[in-house]
Formats: C-alpha cells, structure tokens, sequence
C-alpha cells in the first residue's frame, strides 16, 4: 500500500518531495502507536481486564497530552494557561485534591504572572520544569497583597520587587493548587502573557509539521514506561504497605512530603491507614490504579483530605482501604480495584507523621477502631458523592 502511495505521489504535481517525507513520518509516528500497545500485554503488567483496559486508557490519555502540546501550546511566544491534569487525564498520581496548570516557556523570554488568590488551605505555588525534572519553585503568598493580588515579573531584566529569573534551560511553568476543604474553599485566578513577544506568526510548513509528528511520539515512548515502571517498583516492593512520607524534589514540590504504598485487597478485607495529627495544614491520602493513574476521585471516595477525615475518638485518624463500603468514616474506595497505588502528601511540616498499616476482615474491623466510631449510612455516602461532584464543577469550570 506504501508503494502504491509513494508511486501515486511521484507522478502527480506539486512538490511531492515534501509530500513523501510528511507522509513517511505519519508513517513512523503510526508505527510508534501500535509499538506502544504492546505494553499492555507485558508479563508484569496484571492480567485482569480492569488494569487491561486502563492500560490503553492510559496509553491514550498520554498520547493526547502530548498531542495539545505539540499541536497547539508549544508556541512559548504566546503562552496559555491550561489544565493539564484532571479526572480524564492524571497519570503520575497527581493530588485528587489539586488544580494543576501549565504553560510552555522560552527560558530567555520575559513573562508576566497575575490573578488573585483564592482560599485553598494547602500551597498555591508555581514551579519550572525542564523537561521532567523540577526546577525552582515559589509560593504564590509571599507576593500576594492583603486581598490577594500578586502580580509577578517573570525571567528578563531583574526588577527590585516581584521579580523571579528562569532557571536556565526552563521550558514549563507549573501551578499547584490543593483544596482541602472541599465544600467551601474557592479557586484562584491565573493569568500569564509573554512580555517580550514578537509580533506576527508562520503558517504550518511540512517540516514543521513532521517535526511535531517526532516529539510526539519521542517524548511519549520515554514517558509512558517511565511512569509504569515506576508503579511496578512500589508493586513489587510495598504491597500492603506505607512508606514514610519523604520529599521528592526531581519531579514534585520542595515544600511536600509524599508516601507511596501499595494495597492488594480480597473483598473481604480491609487495609487501616492510622495517621497522628501533625501540624500540616493540609495532607492527603489517594488510591491510584497499576498505571499510576488517580482513581475517579469525583464518582468515589479513593481520597481523602485533612478537613474531609473525621477523627477518632483516640487522637489518631483511622482510615479504612477497602473494596467495599465497611459503613465507618473515612473510607477510602477501591473503585473496583483488587490492588493499586496508596499515596500521601503532607504541607507545612518536614518529617512525616507517625503511620500504622494493618491487614483486617471487615468482620473484624469494629474490634479494632476506637470506641465511639460511628455508622456510616448509605444516604450519607451519597450526600458525600454529591459534594465531591458540585466541588468538580467549581475546581474545573472555565
């Protein structure tokens, strides 16, 4: 078929030079799509047909991100604020409590960030990427007014107030947002313009087009083993297990200590997370699937945040992993899930908090909660559904 293209195309008009050498890297970038397939179907990768399908589910969701970015956000001369994160696309388990923005840079542009804060009890802050590995980070408070306006020069000449350089080689500015409280905390205002613009564009050139056919499938083959990988570490080594909270500064903020574990439940069992209070102001527990993907935090409970835990009567928040609703607060929902991802996050404190995981039946789980723990009715579970679906209308409207 190749061949009766590249044959029709010789002996047509125009410039059929070009006309071959796009084709061929549609071709190569098509042949990359159906490489990466074969993913799924690794020895290590769970059999079941749940972590079957969100495997290419995942393939797809890291494809498209590649795709808008290459497609129509790789113009840092004219940059746009975007959510690069939410309950469609969240590989690299990102915090089910977050906003995530993003835009591309040039590191030797000059930029301007500006909006308004909103009431989000965990760091609002931004972050320069090159590549995947993390750069600077700032606080977004620390130039925050009184009400909240922060107005801030990025990169460019230095200026003697609200003024940040790029780090060398930066090509990505992050923006984190974590609610806590999700009935009543509001989100912030974004914006983000390039200072030192040139005026005009180019229209789309075959080469240019073929160029952004390699990205694309160059910069998702790396990623999407990377971050697979990265799960069958934690799925070999932590099943049933919390690890300590630690920083992870290659890929995430200074500021947070995160905690990865494992779970791998029978319907029968449940996994208790207890957690002392720290004087974090704002922590987490999520569940996530083989693939590194945040479990559907809006249509069930597989997270819970500081304000949303209710505390046992014994000073400690007791936390309940199961597959299955146990009918006690704070648990935390498989989503239909056998096993996956545990991970926490802590702000504002720099060691971790003491954390006991232990292996229950749900017939046994009232012998070890504290005294007074109360029943959870299948109403309340609802009303807690309905709250997490109106706070997702609010985090991700336009």
């Amino acid at each position: 078929m190749v061949a009766g293209i590249s044959t029709a195309l010789a002996q047509g008009t125009g410039n059929t030079a070009e006309q071959l050498a796009l084709y061929q890297a549609w071709s190569e970038f098509a042949d990359q799509v159906k490489e990466m397939g074969k993913i799924v179907l690794r020895d290590d990768v769970p059999a079941t047909p749940l972590e079957q399908a969100e495997g290419y589910r995942y393939l797809l969701a890291q494809l498209s991100e590649q795709i808008e970015v290459a497609m129509y956000h790789s113009d840092p001369n004219d940059p746009r604020l975007r959510y690069n994160i939410t309950k469609f696309r969240s590989a690299a388990m990102p915090s089910s409590d977050g906003r995530y923005l993003t835009a591309q840079l040039d590191y030797q542009g000059a930029y301007r960030l500006w909006g308004k804060l909103g009431t989000a009890r965990g760091n609002i802050s931004f972050q320069f990427y090159s590549g995947m590995s993390a750069q600077d980070g700032w606080t977004l408070a620390d130039f925050a007014d009184e009400e909240g306006v922060f107005d801030i020069r990025i990169g460019g000449e230095p200026a003697e107030e609200n003024w940040v350089p790029l780090p060398d080689q930066a090509v990505m500015v992050y923006i984190r947002e974590y609610f806590s409280d999700w009935d009543t905390e509001s989100r912030s205002q974004f914006y983000l313009d390039r200072l030192d613009r040139q005026p005009g564009g180019a229209p789309l050139s075959p080469e240019k087009m073929a160029s952004l056919l390699k990205r694309v499938s160059t910069v998702w083959s790396r990623q999407a083993p990377f971050f697979m990988d990265q799960m069958i570490g934690f799925r070999t080594n932590l099943e049933n297990r919390v690890m300590p909270a630690g920083q992870m500064n290659d890929v995430g903020l200074p500021e947070n200590l995160y905690g990865p574990g494992w779970f791998k439940l029978q319907p029968d069992e449940a996994l208790v997370l207890t957690v002392d209070q720290s004087q974090a102001y704002y922590w987490s527990v999520q569940l996530g699937n083989f693939w590194g993907e945040a479990l559907d935090f809006v249509n069930y409970s597989s997270s819970i945040s500081g304000a949303q835990a209710r505390l046992g009567s014994d000073g400690k928040y007791w936390l309940v992993i199961a597959r299955q609703d146990p009918g006690v607060p704070n648990w935390i929902d498989t989503a239909g899930h056998a096993e996956g991802m545990i991970f926490t996050r802590f702000q504002g404190i720099d060691v971790s908090p003491p954390q006991a995981v232990r292996l229950v039946k749900l017939d046994q789980l009232r012998d070890i909660l504290p005294v007074g723990t109360p029943e959870v009715t299948a109403e309340q579970r609802r009303q807690e559904l309905r709250r997490r679906q109106d706070h997702m209308v609010r985090r991700w409207a336009p």
